[in-house]
């Protein structure tokens, strides 16, 4: 008795992590669950990085979006926890939400919102972390998946938990628990069965939480997933030898050994090393509590010193690298030293030479005065050929309105005068002249229709010369929204919109809102009814322009059959679709008359992509200028 007193005294001294149950590693229940898969680590994790970048080089163009979104995912996973490059991981994954958002995949949505916000949460920001795990709750109860709500509840209340918001982790925990009592315990997965047990430990209720866990233990050891049942087993442990059940305790932790060290399990190898050493020490067998115990440590050691060691191994790497291009700047910088050491020496020998230079350089300054004064005419000369040519382009724009609108017109105004013809003037009560008079009516509607047309058309030139002014281009977009907020509710219409890199330019205001406003009623107009609407709006700088970037899941276009006349007036290239054929008129001529230009991409049943370059009137430079009436279509 003695000895054994004297033992645990010694390891309650030498190893402070044994002391008590309440001072064992608190572990978020939820690092990985039902929708958050975890990815094998290769054997040379850095060289895995490598592998998947360069599958992701290849796929872009020809994978399929699942297999892209997938090499994503793992690209994301193995910066975050590899290479522990956090900024890389997130920009990966951001890439794999816009494919899922692109593709209409709720599943890879949910899947991709839950990784980004587990990243945040490792990062300590708890606040961007929640923000993505709500909006994937919110998908979640909008697709009407019960199931997968539950699951993300019961994530959000151990979030809360781990984040000392129990009040609220109560909260999310008791509508895991309601969703359970639902639907049954035999629908919901292990880890939402985890979640209710801890929402029953903070009630205080023990053995409602033991019964909780061990449906997740009976779940997990009929799926085979032998990590997560390894990891409940030493919860177990824990939670029977609280209940004072020892015995039980020692028979589940030693199991959850078992199954760890037969799978090579490191992480709950240590866990239920721990757990043995508590039950143990509970049990006053000191000398088998401190050998677990220091297995325990040696493992923690080990594991930690391998994650260095890929730590130490990655920061290496960037070591070798930066150095190599320092001795590559310090190669440049001594040859270049000795080129000007030789120059010296040779100017310093030959004084006629130095005298030349000097010549030569007065010579120079001259050429560049004279050059600067002929650049100031070219630049002069070509104001006068843009302005010319900005001219020439609105007598092209009104030559084709004219043309047009006689042809247009012919029609219904000859369609008129022989229905004025055939009505009997003598018998005006006629039944035949009421049937002919609706028929004049409808022309006359079709003539109003193609004039109010026209006269949008018309005013284009005049548009171009409306006042530049300073456009927020988030709040003019929220107009929009607004105006058309029924359509695009009908439609059900998903909107992404990202202008951080451009958030405002200097436009004609009224010229910027048609464009923005044809094209995402343009997206409405031509969706695809075999999935949700989906719109990407985004800005950018390139070379002196700002691109608008608008994609969308919809029908699409034959490039082949579309590519000639893609921003002819009147010209339709869905006859299925009611429509005038002027919306994408109106972009290209509003965009060409102020120096930008138009790039589409598009395929059938996939969608469209267009790339409207606008041009950036903040700069002073000038810029290659597209006065064509023509778009440029790839």
């Amino acid at each position: 008795m003695f000895a054994s007193a004297w033992m645990l005294m010694a390891i309650a001294t030498a190893y402070p992590a044994a002391e008590s149950l309440l001072n064992r590693e608190k572990i978020p229940v939820f690092q990985t669950g039902s929708l958050e898969e975890t990815v094998e680590d290769p054997e040379n994790s850095v060289g895995a990085i490598c592998h998947y970048e360069n599958m992701f080089l290849l796929c872009q163009d020809d994978c399929e979006p699942d297999e892209v979104w997938d090499i994503l995912s793992k690209l994301g996973h193995l910066y975050v926890n590899i290479t522990l490059q956090y900024d890389l991981g997130l920009d990966r994954l951001n890439q794999a939400l816009e494919l899922a958002y692109l593709t209409g995949n709720n599943h890879y949505i949910l899947k991709t919102l839950q990784r980004i916000g587990y990243i945040y949460y490792a990062q300590g920001n708890h606040e961007l972390s929640l923000k993505y795990y709500h909006q994937a709750l919110n998908l979640s109860e909008r697709s009407g998946n019960d199931l997968v709500t539950a699951e993300l509840t019961a994530y959000i209340g151990n979030f809360l938990e781990q984040t000392g918001n129990i009040s609220e982790a109560r909260e999310y925990y008791a509508k895991t628990l309601d969703f359970v009592n639902r639907y049954g315990r035999d629908t919901a997965s292990p880890q939402t069965l985890i979640a209710i047990g801890r929402y029953f430990g903070i009630r205080g209720k023990p053995r409602e939480r033991i019964q909780y866990y061990l449906g997740a233990r009976d779940k997990f050891n009929t799926s085979g997933n032998h990590r997560w049942h390894a990891y409940v087993l030493s919860e177990l442990g824990y939670l029977w030898l609280e209940a004072g059940n020892a015995g039980h305790a020692l028979t589940l932790a030693s199991e959850g050994l078992s199954i760890a060290r037969a799978y090579g399990l490191k992480k709950e190898t240590m866990d239920n090393y721990q757990a043995l050493s508590a039950i143990h020490q509970h049990l006053g067998n000191a000398e088998k509590s401190l050998v677990y115990y220091k297995a325990y440590v040696a493992l923690k050691d080990s594991i930690f010193t391998l994650e260095s060691q890929q730590k130490i191994a990655v920061l290496t790497h960037q070591y070798h690298m930066d150095l190599q291009q320092q001795e590559e700047r310090l190669s440049y910088l001594e040859s270049f030293t000795a080129n000007l050491q030789t120059v010296n020496k040779k100017i310093t020998k030959n004084v006629y030479l130095l005298a030349f230079l000097c010549i030569l350089l007065l010579i120079t300054v001259f050429a560049i005065r004279s050059l600067s004064r002929k650049r100031h005419l070219q630049e002069l000369e070509a104001r006068i050929a843009a302005k010319t040519n900005e001219m020439k382009a609105i007598n092209k724009h009104f030559e084709v309105v004219s043309y047009v609108a006689t042809h247009d017109l012919k029609s219904p105004i000859h369609n008129l005068q022989s229905l004025l013809n055939l009505i009997d003037k003598n018998h005006l009560d006629n039944p035949e002249n009421a049937m002919l008079l609706e028929m004049i009516n409808t022309s006359v509607d079709n003539m109003e229709s193609t004039l109010k047309e026209l006269t949008k058309v018309l005013t284009i030139p005049l548009e171009t010369r409306e006042e530049m002014e300073q456009i927020n281009v988030s709040s003019l977009f929220e107009d929009i929204r607004k105006s058309i907020d029924r359509q695009l509710k009908e439609a059900k219409a998903t909107i992404f919109i990202d202008f951080d890199r451009c958030p405002s330019i200097i436009y004609p205001k009224a010229q910027l809102k048609s464009i923005l406003q044809n094209l995402l009623t343009n997206a409405i107009k031509f969706r695809s009814e075999k999935r949700p609407l989906f719109v990407e709006f985004k800005t950018k700088v390139i070379d002196g322009y700002i691109c608008l970037s608008v994609k969308d899941n919809g029908i699409g276009m034959d490039m082949r059959k579309a590519r000639k006349n893609m921003f002819k007036l009147f010209k339709r290239h869905h006859e299925n679709i009611e429509g005038k054929g002027i919306g994408l008129y109106i972009v290209n001529s509003q965009v060409t008359q102020l120096g930008g230009h138009i790039k589409v991409n598009s395929r059938p049943q996939k969608g469209s992509a267009f790339y409207v370059y606008l041009k950036d009137f903040s700069i002073e430079r000038e810029k290659p200028e597209y006065t064509n009436a023509d778009a440029m279509i790839c």
